[in-house]
C-alpha cells in the first residue's frame, strides 16, 4: 500500500480542566466546543466538516489543506477563537467554561483510506498540546480563555513573517512530553483593557511589581491582541483606553 502526502496545517484543541467534569457536563462540554469551533471558522468562511475534525476526547482536530493558508488558521482563527470563547463564557457558569491550550503545527499528512490520518506531524502536534509549560501558563492565568503554542515551523513561515500576533508576543517554551524534547512557541492572548483593570489578575501582578509609569505605544498590539508575559505596566492605548500585561518576563526570554 503506499500513500502520497500533502501539505496540512493542523489546530488541535483540549479543554483545560476536562477530566473534574462529570458525564453531563462532559457532553455539554464537547457539544460546546464544538459549537464554538463551527462559529469561529464560520468567521472567516471555513466549514468545520471541510477540516476534517478528529475527535480527541477532551477536544478535535483540524486539519487544514493546502488549499487553506497557515496563515488563515493563525490569524484571523486565533483572535476569531478568542471572541467565540469570550461570548460563550458571558452564558456560561464557571463548571462549564471553556479555556483551551491550542496547538497549532504544520507538515505533510496521508489520509488513509478508511478516512485516518498518518504523519509525524500528528504526534509532533499532540506534544505541543501537552507540553507542561503551556499547561502551566495558562493555570497561572485564570483569567485567560486559551494559551497558544505553535511549532518552530508555524512560527518561523507565519509569525516570524508579520502575520498574525507579533512575534514579541510569544514566548519560548520548552516540550518534554515522553521521549520527546524540543522547544516551541507559546501565546497568551489577554486583551485587557480599561474595564479590566479590576480583575484579579491584574491586581496581583501590580501589588507584586508595583505601579509603572505609562510606556511608550509605538508598535503596541490592537486591543484584539495577546500580550507579553512581561512586568506589569499600563499602556495608553489610541482611543484612550488601558492595556494592561501580567506577568514576569524570565531573565532571556524573547525572540
Amino acid at each position: 500500500m503506499s500513500f502520497q502526502p500533502f501539505h496540512h496545517t493542523i489546530v488541535a484543541t483540549d479543554v483545560v480542566g476536562s477530566s473534574a467534569r462529570h458525564d453531563q457536563l462532559q457532553l455539554k462540554m464537547r457539544d460546546d466546543l464544538r459549537g464554538v469551533l463551527e462559529r469561529t471558522l464560520r468567521r472567516q468562511d471555513l466549514d468545520l466538516a471541510e477540516l476534517a475534525p478528529t475527535d480527541l476526547g477532551d477536544g478535535f482536530r483540524l486539519h487544514a489543506p493546502a488549499a487553506v493558508s497557515p496563515l488563515a488558521m493563525v490569524s484571523p482563527f486565533v483572535d476569531n477563537l478568542v471572541t467565540e470563547l469570550r461570548v460563550h463564557r458571558q452564558s456560561a457558569n464557571e463548571r462549564s467554561r471553556l479555556r483551551l491550550r491550542v496547538a497549532i503545527h504544520m507538515g505533510l499528512l496521508n489520509r488513509e483510506p478508511h478516512g485516518g490520518w498518518a504523519g509525524i506531524v500528528l504526534s509532533e502536534c499532540a506534544r505541543l498540546l501537552d507540553a507542561p509549560a503551556a499547561r502551566d501558563l495558562i493555570a497561572d492565568a485564570p483569567d485567560a480563555d486559551l494559551v497558544l503554542v505553535v511549532s518552530d515551523a508555524v512560527f518561523d513561515a507565519v509569525v516570524r513573517q508579520g502575520y498574525g500576533p507579533a512575534p514579541e508576543q510569544f514566548r519560548r517554551i520548552p516540550v518534554t512530553v515522553k521521549e520527546s524534547n524540543f522547544s516551541a512557541w507559546a501565546y497568551l492572548p489577554a486583551p485587557w483593557v480599561a474595564a479590566a483593570a479590576d480583575s484579579s489578575a491584574v491586581r496581583r501582578t501590580v501589588a507584586a511589581n508595583g505601579p509603572t509609569a505609562p510606556a511608550d505605544t509605538a508598535g503596541m498590539p490592537s486591543a484584539g491582541s495577546g500580550v507579553v508575559l512581561g512586568s506589569a505596566h499600563a499602556v495608553i492605548g489610541p482611543t484612550g483606553g488601558t492595556w494592561f500585561t501580567a506577568g514576569r518576563r524570565a531573565a532571556g526570554d524573547g525572540v
